[in-house]
């Protein structure tokens, strides 16, 4: 559709969501480690749930 095509460029022209205000550092860091152009840059999944564990232990 239309809107999906237009959800595509704006992403390949760099755009991504705003962060929630009062959004945790560390998840914000995972959250946007995973926003690379560079599909290289960017994590692993095993990277990212390891990264999500961490951080679930720390909170509880």
């Amino acid at each position: 559709s239309t809107n999906n095509y237009a959800i595509s460029i704006r992403i390949f022209l760099g755009d991504r969501e705003k962060m929630i205000p009062g959004t945790p550092q560390k998840y914000a860091d995972i959250y946007t480690s995973c926003w690379s152009s560079e599909p290289e840059k960017r994590p692993k999944l095993d990277k990212i749930l390891t990264d999500l564990e961490n951080l679930l232990t720390e909170t509880t």
